[in-house]
């Protein structure tokens, strides 16, 4: 739809990604608050809490990113509430988050589970995998919050994207925004891939494999296919986002080209 949009093929549909936008938003709230309960429900795995963090950051990101959008595309994609820069601010700040944060628990699902399968005598310890993610978060909080706050990050309404997107007031500091886009949301895709051709692997292999704790328990086996699928969407989503930073980068680099706007929107 963006691309018709931008090819000037149906200059005036303004509108066309609403349908799409208000259908997700129809399921997507209720789906994860649906799932959340469900999996508060269940024994404290390590998995389990991951999924119940994922559910809860999905239901969160449903008025932080879906509705603003909505509104803003049924009024012809005036800025609307996004022309305060305070409400553009911390939108923009707030779907910045959930983005990474979102690539961060999927690679913690993924890897999890891969660790289960390669060594599946040995006991996940999940007091440092919780430590090492609160060290993450604290990280990409202060990412996301000091630079904005001391003005070396702002916030600007996208025609394009009908959302708010970051840039840094200067070269240095877009460059260092730039680096760490690409470190946090498109880096993520390589150890995230390798992990996804292990699992396959290994669930294609564990019916010739004797006493195989994981994959000889349902429950478990499960778990380990529906995190496969969810791994397998976001690779399928990513790729694109990977191409589109890295050569942009490079361009950066090596030469005085300056790289054209990322965005988070895929």
């Amino acid at each position: 739809d963006k691309l018709i949009i931008r090819a000037g093929l149906l200059p005036n549909s303004r509108l066309l990604p609403c349908p799409h936008l208000l259908s997700l938003s129809s399921h997507w709230l209720p789906g994860n608050v649906l799932a959340l309960k469900y999996f508060l429900n269940q024994p404290p795995a390590l998995a389990i809490r991951l999924f119940t963090l994922t559910a809860a950051l999905d239901a969160v990101s449903i008025p932080v990113i879906c509705i603003p959008t909505v509104f803003t595309l049924l009024n012809s994609r005036e800025p609307g509430w996004y022309s305060n820069f305070l409400v553009c601010t911390i939108l923009g700040v707030l779907y910045n988050w959930i983005s990474i944060v979102s690539v961060f628990l999927l690679a913690v699902l993924s890897f999890s589970r891969t660790f289960l399968l390669l060594f599946p005598t040995r006991k996940q310890n999940k007091v440092r995998t919780f430590q090492f993610m609160a060290v993450y978060l604290t990280f990409v909080t202060l990412h996301e919050t000091v630079f904005t706050a001391t003005g070396r990050l702002n916030f600007v309404y996208k025609v394009d994207e009908a959302y708010c997107w970051d840039r840094g007031v200067t070269k240095p500091w877009s460059t260092y925004d730039d680096v760490v886009d690409m470190v946090l949301l498109a880096v993520p895709i390589i150890p995230v891939a390798i992990s996804c051709f292990i699992t396959c692997y290994k669930i294609f292999r564990s019916s010739s494999l004797a006493n195989h704790s994981v994959m000889d328990n349902p429950v478990k086996r499960n778990a380990t296919i529906t995190i496969l699928l969810y791994t397998i969407v976001y690779l399928l989503f990513s790729v694109p986002n990977f191409l589109n930073y890295v050569p942009g980068l490079k361009l950066r680099y090596g030469s005085a080209l300056r790289v054209p706007s990322t965005g988070r929107g895929l």
